[in-house]
């Protein structure tokens, strides 16, 4: 079969008009993208300048919360935020001390004191319409919780379950700002195939002065 120079050059000339058309058209379809947000908070943020602020707070543990028949185990600790970014999401960080415990097990045995803390980011996220809580932990752990108000309240949740204490678990954080002065804070879980949340740290924040 004879190949004739001229015909590739017409074969490319059709590909590369083909694909200049195909181009063309995606290009036409493309929706008009509105202009960034700019460093303006968004409504929304306001609402969480009651958590701009450092705390000290004391808790109160459940019995079997640590594990299986442990007993009300004591915490105390602080819980400082900032705006970061432009004002528009907190930085807050936690530092918590638990215990000494009765017959204590893991980092409470021996009649020590554990010492949990972790690096969180909160604020209102403009893509999911919803509030955020960001964060990760001594314990190698990471969360990821959506949240929203509820008159006095600022509750967050994390979608899903996941493996906690060798448990799939959900959890929950609940601020309720009703006394600025003394916010009470309660983090529950919630065990795969169960439906009930049950308290697993109960806190009042207390402003430092």
């Amino acid at each position: 079969m004879t190949h004739k120079k001229g015909s590739s050059r017409v074969v490319a000339l059709v590909a590369l008009s083909t694909c200049t058309h195909a181009f063309g058209q995606d290009t036409a379809k493309t929706p008009e993208l509105a202009p960034p947000l700019g460093h303006t908070p968004p409504a929304q943020v306001r609402a969480l300048e009651v958590l701009a602020k450092n705390f000290s707070f004391r808790s109160r543990i459940p019995a079997n919360t640590f594990w299986t028949g442990a007993p009300e185990i004591p915490g105390s600790g602080v819980f400082n935020c900032q705006w970061i970014l432009g004002g528009v999401w907190l930085s807050c960080s936690v530092e918590a001390h638990y215990g000494p415990a009765k017959d204590g097990k893991g980092p409470l045995k021996n009649g020590q004191i554990w010492t949990w803390t972790s690096q969180n980011l909160v604020g209102w996220d403009v893509q999911q319409k919803t509030y955020r809580w960001l964060a990760v932990d001594n314990e190698s752990a990471t969360y990821d919780f959506s949240g929203r108000i509820e008159g006095s309240k600022l509750i967050f949740e994390s979608p899903g379950y996941q493996l906690s204490q060798g448990v799939p678990q959900k959890f929950r954080f609940i601020y309720d700002f009703a006394d600025p002065d003394a916010i009470k804070f309660d983090s529950d879980n919630q065990v795969k195939g169960d439906a009930t949340w049950r308290p697993s740290d109960m806190s009042i924040y207390t402003p430092i002065k």
